[in-house]
């Protein structure tokens, strides 16, 4: 069982490399910028947290296979992710990335494309 939770820590860490090298690092050497409401630091943090926020959960599904009770844990890890989206991301750390995000910025400036 050991060797198991090894193999699939590993591949945890090989798919944030990969998700690295792919999905972020291309940003800054693109002429026309994603990153294009807000600072690309800002950005890559909000996709690194993200990212590392759904590692926490599947370790936690991953714990469940030697606990007596995972379905604690396995209500837990999702609703984490939930918490997070609606309630820190949504209201709290895109409105700091960027105006647009806010949505009494938009009622003031009459945008409601997003």
């Amino acid at each position: 069982m050991d060797y198991f939770d090894q193999r699939l820590a590993q591949l945890l860490f090989l798919d944030l490399a990969i998700y690295l090298v792919f999905s972020i690092v291309p940003y800054f050497f693109d002429k026309n910028p994603c990153f294009r409401y807000g600072p690309a630091w800002k950005g890559t943090l909000l996709l690194l947290m993200h990212y590392l926020l759904f590692i926490a959960c599947f370790m936690l599904i991953l714990l469940c296979i030697k606990t007596k009770y995972p379905f604690f844990i396995i209500v837990f890890a999702s609703t984490v992710p939930i918490l997070y989206h609606y309630w820190l991301e949504k209201s709290w750390l895109l409105p700091k990335y960027a105006n647009i995000y806010d949505p009494l910025w938009r009622a003031i400036h009459h945008m409601y494309i997003l």
